[in-house]
């Protein structure tokens, strides 16, 4: 049982580290977190205009946020995408056939005292009951303490990120890039000739491409942009996998290290979501609990291996003991010319 409950603990030491490191490496990186497309019921729908009868049933009117919080108390989902003006007939009919129903019950004199309703409630008292507990048990077992711990520890093992602010012209024709060096030697704006000239997505904004780190390039591009002096340009083209380019450098700064309020949130439910599964584990281990098989038959429990300590051997002559048994971590930049292939930018 102790190597079991040493074993579990590390797993859960481990996921939580993993977690949290991710969380704020997230931020650090300063990218717009993943749309992850999945079928979760809807929690709350937000109708910011005004808020008017949609439905009249037997004299009582429905109004459409009434119509729109039964959809999201239902646990029902709404389609990847969907449109809510076009859907929401469907919510109409599902309200109506509830509350129809409900009518009806009534009109039957079934009541909450019903067993059915009785046996319903229950379950619901039972599943807040737990939901209640849980949440009581992430609180008292993680402070705000715990929280900024558990920060520090994270940043401060996080090392020094220097990024670049630099702009750049993509070329296919490596003599063309030449020329450009050319007018950009007799004085010509950087920006205005990328603009004229670069065959990359960010011609639009001058070459732009904003602060990166070195690993966020790919090896040419990295090594030439963190190569040069900041203000200064490169003499040659750079050749990559994309093409020929041109790098101007701005600017350089040391990334910074988010806020602790920035990632509070996220640092305390992770380890709210830990607490609570090691939480859980304690609960089932000291359960007294006895397991069936699907036909009903008794499983028989896993007993801890006990170490047998060293016994004398009366038949041995030399009376020895016996043996002790033994138990046998990037940011997509706007160009995709200059990222490596970790980062996945397209070619063009």
């Amino acid at each position: 049982m102790a190597e079991k409950n040493s074993t579990q603990n590390l797993i859960t030491a481990v996921a939580i580290i993993v977690a949290l490191v991710a969380v704020v490496y997230a931020f650090m990186m300063k990218t717009e977190k993943p749309i992850v497309v999945t079928e979760q019921p809807v929690k709350t729908i937000e109708v910011t205009e005004n808020n008017p009868v949609v439905l009249t049933v037997n004299g009582k009117d429905v109004t459409r946020v009434e119509i729109l919080d039964n959809f999201a108390q239902s646990g029902s989902q709404l389609p990847q995408g969907a449109n809510l003006a076009q859907i929401f007939p469907l919510l109409q009919e599902q309200y109506l056939v509830g509350k129809v129903i409900e009518m009806a019950a009534k009109d039957k004199g079934i009541d909450t005292d019903h067993p059915k309703v009785q046996e319903a409630l229950q379950k619901a008292k039972d599943r807040a009951l737990r939901a209640a507990y849980m949440d009581d048990v992430g609180k008292e077992m993680v402070t705000e303490e715990d929280i900024r711990k558990a920060y520090e520890d994270i940043i401060g093992n996080q090392p020094d990120v220097m990024e670049r602010k630099a702009r750049h012209i993509l070329l296919k024709d490596e003599s063309k890039a030449n020329a450009l060096i050319v007018k950009l030697n007799q004085g010509r704006d950087f920006a205005k000739l990328a603009s004229e000239n670069s065959e990359g997505p960010t011609k639009e904004n001058g070459g732009d491409l904003g602060y990166f780190s070195a690993d966020q390039m790919v090896p040419e591009f990295s090594k030439a942009a963190f190569d040069l002096e900041v203000g200064d340009y490169t003499k040659t083209p750079v050749k990559t996998q994309f093409g020929y380019h041109i790098i101007l450098v701005e600017d350089e700064r040391q990334r910074e290290k988010p806020a602790f309020d920035l990632v509070k949130e996220q640092l305390g439910q992770q380890l709210r979501q830990a607490a609570s599964a090691e939480k859980i584990q304690e609960l089932r281990e000291n359960a007294d609990v006895t397991i069936y098989d699907f036909e009903g038959n008794v499983i028989k429990a896993e007993e801890p291996t006990e170490e047998v300590q060293p016994m004398a051997d009366e038949a041995q002559v030399d009376e020895e003991p016996v043996d002790d048994m033994e138990q046998d971590d990037e940011v997509e930049l706007e160009d995709e010319a200059v990222m490596d292939d970790d980062a996945e930018l397209e070619d063009e």
